[in-house]
């Protein structure tokens, strides 16, 4: 954790530690997230992580840099908060817009088709689940085994991919 407001190490590197993964140093100091937990990131969050850290700048402005607050956030997430963002992406996906095509005008249908189709047909192939389609503004029920399709793969995320949705 970071008390001091101003920037106060000359060196920021990574260091490798098992399983390809690595934690960031400020001088002799091991970078930590908000709630003092060690930061284990891949080799390309490392490297933006060490870019952000060695930049010049306040503490604060540093930390909600981009890939730092990723970072934190997904390194501090909890249980709970694992759950509550998942519930809410399974509910996203029993209601998602692109399963709504306009039926009028031709030209926004077309548009709306051109564009929302090969990501209908991609989050089929990919979650091997039907989703179904209708125009207006009526609620379009989706099958029940959808959500649980989409819970597992939630589930089986790491907190990284899980914050990154």
């Amino acid at each position: 954790m970071i008390i001091k407001k101003e920037k106060y190490w000359k060196n920021v590197r990574k260091e490798e530690q098992n399983n390809n993964l690595f934690l960031i140093y400020l001088d002799e100091v091991c970078l930590r997230s908000d709630q003092g937990n060690n930061i284990k990131l891949s080799e390309r969050l490392a490297n933006e992580i060490v870019r952000e850290w060695s930049a010049n700048g306040k503490i604060d402005a540093i930390k909600n840099s981009f890939f730092t607050k990723f970072c934190f956030s997904a390194t501090d997430i909890t249980k709970k908060e694992r759950e509550a963002v998942s519930r809410r992406l399974v509910e996203y996906g029993t209601c998602d817009p692109i399963c709504y095509i306009a039926s009028e005008p031709k030209k926004l249908h077309l548009k709306q088709e051109n564009l929302y189709s090969p990501l209908l047909d991609w989050a089929e192939k990919f979650f091997s689940i039907k989703l179904n389609i209708g125009t207006g503004l009526l609620f379009i029920e989706q099958p029940c085994i959808n959500a649980k399709i989409i819970k597992k793969y939630l589930k089986e995320l790491d907190n990284f991919h899980l914050t990154a949705i």
